[in-house]
């Protein structure tokens, strides 16, 4: 196993060191860092993983950058998972493509696909397409990217869009979310086959400091310039002042202020999900979701495609 050169030789009252003072960071990653993450229920931060070492008197503020550089050691000697931590870089690619397929291996699919379209369709329906036909729709909207994977991981399966600002709520940014709910704004009642209005409700998770309180402000300044502010339920859910007693939250690490949101899941994870599935599970019906299901099955898709397949052929 490579050895791994320590960084810093701050720490808290509890850090193993070693005979130097400087802190032993093997002893760290098997005595607290493996067994936070052994237990985590979903992916925390470093900043998530830094607040529970500080808790436990392990590591002090002067010890995020050694112990951010150590994770990414970790990881790169397979000792942590890269799945294992949620990345708030934002990175990605733009303009992405899918891999070259032989025309052989592209007929076939098509084919395969044209002979099993039922069956997809009704895959779709009960992912992308699965508030379809809810008189609810809901979104998550979080000021950190670093947390989207969090938040992702404890509501997986229900199919809920999570929108992150990345700490700035730009104009452009919020006219698109505002585009999306105006398309989001109306259902079909399967019953009566009409048109109704859509109740939408957007939960915002960020972090209770002056800046994060004031962003609140900002959206909401926003989403009335574009017309949605008294068209749809726009509430913080997390964090509030009730929610540092009841997660046992720690003042931001860095600026001694504030509380920020990678902590939640930190120090509560279960409650977190919990807080999190509460403002979702209630608002979709899963009766008129099954009626759905029942109405577009995967025989009547395949008979529709079957049809239409003899009709080329003709």
């Amino acid at each position: 196993m490579k050895k791994l050169k320590s960084r810093n030789n701050s720490g808290g009252v509890n850090a193993p060191r070693r005979k130097n003072g400087n802190i032993d960071w093997e002893v760290v990653y098997p005595k607290y860092v493996k067994s936070i993450i052994d237990g985590q229920i979903a992916p925390n931060t470093n900043r998530g993983l830094m607040y529970i070492l500080e808790s436990k008197g392990v590591l002090k503020k002067s010890d995020y950058s050694g112990l951010t550089n150590h994770l990414v050691d970790w990881r790169k000697v397979g000792r942590i998972d890269w799945k294992d931590l949620a990345d708030g870089s934002g990175r990605g690619v733009y303009n992405d493509f899918h891999d070259f397929i032989h025309s052989d291996d592209f007929v076939n699919g098509a084919v395969d696909g044209l002979a099993k379209c039922g069956h997809k369709y009704q895959r779709w329906l009960r992912s992308d397409w699965r508030w379809y036909g809810q008189p609810h729709y809901t979104e998550v909207w979080t000021e950190k990217h670093a947390v989207v994977g969090t938040i992702a991981a404890h509501i997986a399966g229900t199919y809920v869009r999570v929108a992150f600002n990345r700490g700035n709520p730009g104009w452009g940014y919020i006219h698109d979310n505002c585009q999306r709910l105006e398309n989001e704004m109306w259902y079909k009642d399967i019953n009566t086959d009409e048109w109704k209005r859509r109740q939408i409700h957007v939960w915002y998770l960020g972090d209770d400091d002056k800046y994060g309180r004031d962003m609140d402000r900002q959206i909401k300044e926003q989403l009335e310039f574009f017309g949605l502010l008294n068209k749809i339920e726009f509430k913080r859910i997390a964090i509030l002042p009730s929610q540092v007693q009841e997660y046992q939250l720690r003042v931001d690490f860095e600026t001694g202020k504030g509380y920020e949101i990678d902590a939640l899941n930190a120090f509560n994870p279960t409650a977190f999900k919990k807080l999190l599935l509460s403002h979702i599970t209630p608002y979709f019906d899963t009766d008129i979701h099954n009626q759905i299901l029942e109405e577009y099955s995967a025989k009547e898709i395949n008979d529709i495609a079957i049809k239409r397949f003899r009709s080329l052929a003709l």
